[in-house]
C-alpha cells in the first residue's frame, strides 16, 4: 500500500469503497530533456511526497491555463493525438524546446493523481500516485503578449501533442489482440496480474457496432 491508497482509506464511508469521498487533483510530469516541468490543476505551489514543487495552473479568477486530454484506459487499445496546453514557460525553456525537437519528441508526460484533506490548503509531501503516461510526438508554439495594468508582460505557450502506451501497438511485442497478450500488457503497464477484462475486450475489437 502508497502512502496516496492509505489516505484513500481514510475516506471510505459506511457503505464500504462504494462511498469514497476524497478531493483528487491531476499533476502532470513533462520531461522535457534538460528543462523538467511540474504542472498541477490548482492554486499556488504543491509540495509532493517525492519531493517536488508543481506550479498550479489555475488563476485567482478560477481560470485553468492547462488544457489537458480526459481520462482514458489505455487497455482498450486505442492511441488517440492528445493535445496539452502548457502555460508558464519560461523563455529559456520556450526557445530551447522550439530549437532542439530531440529535446521533446518521444520524451514522456507523467500524470500522477495527489489527494487532499477536505478544507485543507496546500501542504508539504502530499500523497501522489502514478496514473498514466503519454509520449510526446512534437510541439507546436506562439508567443503572446498581454496586459497587467500598465505593464506589457510577454508570455510563451506550447501546445504538446501526445499519444499513450499504444502507440505503434501493432509493431511491438504482443502487439494483437489476445486474452494472454491483453493479461501481459496489463501486469506490465498497471501491476494488475489477473484483469478479467482482458478476456472480452480482444472480443470488442472484432465486433461491429451500428446504431440503432
Amino acid at each position: 500500500m502508497t502512502a496516496f491508497d492509505d489516505a484513500i482509506d481514510e475516506y471510505v464511508g459506511r457503505e464500504g469503497v462504494s462511498d469514497i469521498r476524497a478531493i483528487v487533483r491531476p499533476c502532470y510530469f513533462f520531461d522535457f530533456e534538460g528543462y523538467p516541468t511540474y504542472l498541477w490543476r490548482g492554486q499556488g505551489r504543491l509540495h509532493t511526497s517525492d519531493g517536488n514543487v508543481w506550479l498550479g495552473t489555475i488563476d485567482a479568477a478560477g481560470r485553468d491555463h492547462l488544457t489537458a486530454p480526459g481520462f482514458n484506459d489505455g487497455r482498450d487499445g486505442t492511441s488517440a493525438l492528445l493535445q496539452f496546453g502548457m502555460p508558464y514557460i519560461d523563455q529559456p525553456t520556450y526557445l530551447a524546446l522550439r530549437n532542439e525537437r530531440d529535446r521533446v519528441h518521444g520524451r514522456k508526460i507523467t500524470r500522477y493523481m495527489a489527494v487532499f484533506q477536505p478544507g485543507e490548503g496546500l501542504r508539504p509531501d502530499t500523497p501522489i500516485d502514478y496514473d498514466a503516461h503519454f509520449y510526446m510526438q512534437g510541439t507546436q508554439f506562439k508567443e503572446n503578449v498581454s496586459l497587467a495594468g500598465l505593464t506589457m508582460v510577454r508570455q510563451f505557450p506550447i501546445t504538446v501533442t501526445a499519444k499513450n502506451g499504444n502507440a505503434g501497438r501493432s509493431q511491438a511485442r504482443r502487439g494483437t489482440y489476445t486474452p494472454t497478450g491483453q493479461r501481459e500488457r496489463a501486469l506490465e503497464m498497471y501491476g494488475i496480474a489477473n484483469d478479467k477484462g482482458c478476456d472480452f475486450i480482444p472480443e470488442l475489437a472484432n465486433k461491429t457496432f451500428t446504431r440503432p
